[in-house]
């Protein structure tokens, strides 16, 4: 089941699943038969009319939206009161991969979002200096697990090792709620994921009977209507490819998700 979710992940990213598009037709125009040339032309068509679309930026942010903006945080609030009550006693870091190559630094490790996620969680963990610093994520990299390269970040970024928690047996979002279930049981903790992540997260936690605390990192939409700063052209782009595949996954994740019954 695990392998075929990533296949079916691979395919929902527009890139992929144009330029399969194109591939084919193109197999089809100089290979196939005569009265297949015409279909062949029609996938080369449809393969780089779905690469267009999904990479202009108002479809990427017209999907990205509903994700992320339920938890676009007030400007007068946007961080997390020190007043929070009850106050946490985790603070849980979700995974997003990673390359524990020996040969590179370890801030080479953790890309994006993982090293955003990381550095909320730590300013968080300061912040309510009591809690432990729960990293879940158990994917291999080099046969190192994604929370030992979140861990030896935060330490190298002075976080004492004593007060972290590895959670390294999960694969995904489904079984990190359920493994760190059995770590905070029913104390108050806050939960650090990316923004359009977190509504999935939330639900799967729910399910587990957890209430976590939201604090959403790696906005791909602003609070604001429009950066006034920002340079912005009506073309595709890969930034824009790859906000709606994130997109996509999530919306895809969260149906599955609510499928299985693993939702409350």
């Amino acid at each position: 089941m695990f392998y075929i979710k990533k296949v079916v992940s691979f395919f929902l990213a527009p890139l992929h699943l144009g330029l399969f598009l194109m591939l084919i037709g193109l197999l089809l125009i100089w290979f196939g038969r005569e009265k297949r040339e015409k279909q062949g032309k029609w996938l080369v068509t449809l393969g780089f009319g779905w690469i267009f679309v999904f990479g202009m930026g108002p479809v990427a942010h017209g999907l990205m939206e509903p994700l992320e903006k339920p938890y676009l945080p007030p400007r007068e609030s946007v961080e997390i009161s020190k007043d929070l009550s009850p106050k946490p006693e985790y603070i849980v870091v979700l995974a997003a991969g990673h390359r524990a190559d020996p040969g590179l630094p370890k801030s080479s490790n953790l890309g994006y979002p993982a090293m955003q996620r990381l550095a909320e969680g730590i300013i968080l963990h300061r912040r309510f200096p009591e809690s432990k610093l729960v990293l879940s994520g158990g994917m291999l990299s080099f046969d190192v697990k994604e929370c030992e390269s979140m861990r030896d970040m935060a330490v190298a970024l002075g976080v004492d090792e004593d007060e972290i928690l590895l959670e390294g047996e999960s694969r995904d979002t489904r079984s990190q709620a359920v493994n760190l279930k059995i770590i905070v049981q029913d104390r108050p903790f806050i939960v650090v994921t990316s923004a359009q992540h977190m509504p999935r997260t939330m639900a799967l936690m729910k399910g587990q009977n957890l209430s976590p605390v939201p604090a959403p990192t790696a906005f791909s939409i602003s609070a604001e209507e429009e950066d006034p700063d920002g340079w912005h052209v009506p073309f595709p782009s890969l930034g824009y490819l790859g906000t709606s595949h994130r997109a996509l996954h999530e919306h895809v994740g969260k149906l599955w998700a609510k499928v299985r019954g693993q939702t409350k």
